[in-house]
């Protein structure tokens, strides 16, 4: 069939083929793990964004993911849950005989982080520092100085056991 816009020059001198979309999936997984691990040292952003590219890229960046974590919140919450998340990515390396993930640098405030230079807080930060600003102005000096020492003695039960849980690889 004769096409009313091509030309018998086509068949001789053919289009060259589209080059082939270079994916970072086609990389080789060596190559992959230390582009992930160096790329993963801004305190765990990098880290929960290659989570949630794709599943292959979670999966191949699930040992070098935690690399480097900070958590600057100086909320028992945030703590249970980097521990709960790094035990689950342990347990899916192990059922799959991929390389474990680690955790070679903790940065971890063991207060609220209310003025820290370069820090971006998101939402959710912004408004429990103004919960806790509104608090604390309907709160007894001795009510507050409870509230605290409550928040300490959550904070260092859960830092306990995400301590014990990667201690030997900071």
């Amino acid at each position: 069939m004769h096409h009313p816009f091509t030309s018998f020059l086509d068949d001789w001198f053919p289009q060259p083929a589209a080059p082939a979309a270079s994916t970072l999936e086609s990389l080789p997984n060596e190559l992959l793990f230390i582009i992930f691990q160096l790329a993963c040292t801004d305190g765990g952003r990098t880290g929960c964004n290659l989570a949630l590219v794709s599943k292959s890229i979670h999966a191949t960046s699930r040992a070098a993911r935690f690399h480097s974590v900070s958590l600057l919140s100086g909320i028992s919450g945030r703590l249970v849950h980097l521990l709960r998340t790094f035990n689950a990515a342990k347990a899916e390396a192990r059922a799959e005989g991929a390389p474990a993930p680690f955790i070679r640098h903790l940065c971890i405030s063991l207060t609220p982080a209310f003025n820290i230079l370069g820090v971006r807080f998101t939402e959710l930060d912004v408004t429990m520092m103004k919960n806790r600003i509104e608090q604390n102005k309907s709160l007894s000096y001795e009510a507050r100085e409870s509230r605290n020492k409550q928040e300490r003695e959550d904070y260092h039960a859960a830092f306990l056991p995400l301590f014990a849980a990667i201690h030997a690889d900071l």
